[in-house]
């Protein structure tokens, strides 16, 4: 709803309420605790007898928040104001909520709409609409101690001529840890375009600019396999195995570089007693297993082969830890190690405690956010790519070794974007950089090169993935093969972490 309007790329709350009444059954009714709360009479802002409760939603734009039953008399600027200046509400990323509105016309389903929480969000509402967003408009720069590494010295491949003048890279999210390796790659003083949600700079000495653009909510959700096939100016895109596979079938993407060895995918819980070390013992366990309903495949995965039952799995996440604090931790819910353990322990003043978590490289172990290209690019870019890729894995390599600084960049480049909620913190990005190490996220693939891809594993994933897509009607090319999803040919094989 948010992305069909002009509201999504500004920096305002909208509040509204149902127009058809809640709580009108006959009991409910009769309930005399209810007569005041409910104001059963009449409405003269619908002309009729109201028989009901009206519920109350705040939606900033690209976020839906929890909303509040309200008397139907009262109008809608105390309901907005109290439950919007009574509450902080922040956010949790990579997570996919849908929102079922309300109107006249019966119910209507939105599309896919992300939350995120993290303290210290407050927002204030007043007659429906009020500024949520510190961010300031139009374009800023960054200054060169925000940078550090990035240095011309350091990058200084000769592309011009070679590259597109501006080589373009489309992201899946808003900038964050993912990110680190392509801001190590940018100038000394890059551009920062809240309009497009873009950073742009030189591309170290190379003779060609880099573009960074924010995806997910920035893009409306759209997946980058349709972005890489829709516009032509994006050489290339963030797009997970899973994604991959999925896509295969319509418009297949070709993976070049893989920033990450082990996938950060995780299932975490809060009960002391529990000491998962496999999916396997989850199910034995009974607990449920709470997962999002959409951008997850390996909930269907692990059901098809057995190693959890259909029955344990809940996809009613939404991104909120609600469900979390409100089972005292008893619940198995799905995470990234690189964030949510933090968000829960550091932000989520209800909870304010570690969590254990399952990795699930070992039993899901897809590539995330793969740097792919349209097939056709990789002929026609041949000549980019193989000068290009190195200077990725160097960074890559480089971002590891001294995260700080282009750390301090991430952090400026969020909070001037309108990014309708989502925050990083020093604290946060701290910690995913250390976990990264510690858990070997990032590291040298099974040849020992950085960022390579391991055909055998594609393979594996493909077979356990092509039956669960073809079962939900987004069937995969046909005999697909690792050769047709990944390729190893652009990677400097000298470039490793040891």
């Amino acid at each position: 709803m948010a992305a069909d309007s002009e509201f999504w790329f500004d920096n305002h709350w909208i509040s509204d309420a149902t127009t058809v009444p809640c709580g009108m059954s006959r009991p409910t009714v009769q309930h005399v605790q209810h007569v005041e709360l409910a104001g059963y009479s009449y409405c003269a802002s619908h002309s009729r007898f109201h028989r009901g409760l009206k519920l109350y939603g705040e939606l900033p734009p690209r976020t839906i928040l929890p909303s509040a039953v309200w008397n139907p008399h009262g109008g809608r600027r105390r309901p907005a104001v109290m439950s919007g200046a009574s509450q902080a509400w922040c956010s949790h990323p990579r997570v996919l909520t849908y929102f079922t509105v309300l109107r006249r016309s019966g119910l209507v389903r939105v599309s896919m709409f992300r939350r995120r929480w993290v303290a210290g969000c407050a927002a204030v509402l007043a007659f429906g609409l009020t500024a949520c967003s510190g961010s300031s408009s139009g374009s800023g720069g960054v200054s060169p101690s925000a940078t550090g590494s990035a240095t011309e010295s350091r990058y200084a491949t000769p592309l011009k001529g070679i590259c597109p003048s501006t080589v373009v890279i489309q992201a899946n999210w808003w900038p964050g840890l993912p990110d680190g390796y392509l801001y190590q790659l940018l100038g000394p003083n890059p551009t920062i375009d809240v309009s497009k949600n873009r950073v742009e700079g030189p591309l170290g000495a190379t003779g060609v600019r880099l573009q960074v653009r924010a995806g997910g909510p920035a893009t409306g959700f759209q997946p980058v396999t349709s972005l890489l096939a829709q516009d032509d100016s994006i050489l290339a895109g963030y797009v997970g195995t899973d994604e991959a596979v999925q896509a295969s079938g319509r418009q297949p993407p070709v993976a070049v570089f893989a920033p990450y060895e082990k996938s950060p995918l995780a299932l975490i819980w809060g009960d002391p007693a529990w000491n998962f070390t496999n999916v396997a013992e989850i199910r034995q366990s009974g607990a449920t297993v709470l997962a999002s309903a959409s951008g997850t495949s390996f909930p269907d995965v692990f059901v098809r082969e057995g190693s959890l039952a259909k029955s344990q799995v809940d996809t009613s996440y939404q991104g909120s830890p609600d469900r979390f604090v409100a089972a005292d931790g008893k619940i198995v819910q799905q995470a990234f190690v690189t964030n949510e353990p933090y968000l829960l322990q550091h932000d989520v003043k209800a909870w304010g405690k570690p969590v254990k978590h399952l990795l699930l490289q070992d039993e899901y172990p897809a590539y995330i956010s793969a740097l792919a290209v349209r097939p056709d690019k990789v002929s026609t870019q041949r000549a980019c790519l193989a000068k290009l890729v190195p200077l990725l894995q160097r960074a890559q390599r480089d971002y590891v070794a001294n995260p700080a600084p282009v750390n301090q960049l991430l952090l400026k480049v969020v909070s001037t974007l309108h990014t309708g909620g989502f925050t990083l913190s020093s604290g946060l990005l701290a910690y995913g950089n250390a976990t990264q190490k510690q858990l070997g996220l990032i590291a040298d693939g099974s040849d020992g090169v950085l960022g390579s891809f391991d055909t055998a594993r594609v393979g594996t994933l493909i077979g356990r993935l092509v039956p669960v897509f073809t079962a939900k009607g987004s069937t995969p090319k046909a005999g697909l093969v690792p050769s047709d999803l990944v390729t190893n040919e652009f990677l400097d094989k000298a470039v490793t972490l040891k």
